[in-house]
């Protein structure tokens, strides 16, 4: 059992994101009065999303073992139940520290977060997602893979930001992955709304 590693303030606002209603619609109303804005953001945002879901193709291999072969063929030199284990933690691991650098640092957010934060009157949703995007954690996560100093293997991830060591699992940091993805996708939506529409 992976033990369930997480800052405990990043684990609460997670958790206000995972507990609003699944609905993408409320979230990208939440950002339609931007729609001008975030059309600069475009390109950015559409590389984000493409590379976030390359990200998640390398966990679908997992269950496909038959393809997941040709991605990393088998050495011959181990009993293949132990090769399918190693090529399954090997994609998970590709996938999850992928998708984290993806959405925190390839996506160079800063400008959107603060551009999303300027909203007078936040709905409810969209303030729970910028709660995690603003999140010292978050902050420190993003430098550690920035700077690549970080290990991340065997389901969890050890990072370092200055003298703070802390870790996180695989499955949390697919979480915050998780809520990035969602942001990051109704934002390029928006992005390329018709002009004038009030209501998605």
């Amino acid at each position: 059992m992976i033990p369930h590693l997480i800052d405990r303030s990043l684990d609460a606002a997670l958790n206000r994101i995972e507990e609003c209603p699944e609905d993408g619609q409320a979230l990208m109303n939440a950002m339609l009065p931007l729609r001008s804005d975030l059309a600069q953001f475009e390109k950015q945002l559409r590389q984000g999303v493409t590379h976030s879901s390359v990200a998640l193709l390398l966990r679908v291999l997992v269950e496909r073992d038959d393809i997941a072969q040709q991605v990393l063929p088998s050495s011959g030199q181990l009993d293949p139940v132990v090769e399918r284990l190693l090529r399954g933690e090997a994609l998970n691991s590709s996938s999850t520290v992928f998708g984290t650098w993806t959405a925190l640092v390839l996506l160079r957010s800063k400008p959107i977060v603060d551009l999303l934060s300027r909203l007078p009157h936040r709905s409810e949703v969209l303030s729970a997602y910028l709660r995690v995007c603003k999140h010292e954690e978050v902050r420190r996560l993003r430098n550690a893979l920035s700077h690549g100093t970080f290990d991340a293997e065997f389901q969890e991830m050890v990072y370092r930001d200055g003298s703070k060591v802390a870790r996180i699992s695989f499955p949390n940091l697919n979480r915050l992955n998780s809520a990035l993805f969602s942001l990051w996708t109704a934002a390029w939506a928006v992005s390329l709304a018709p002009e004038g529409v009030t209501r998605i």
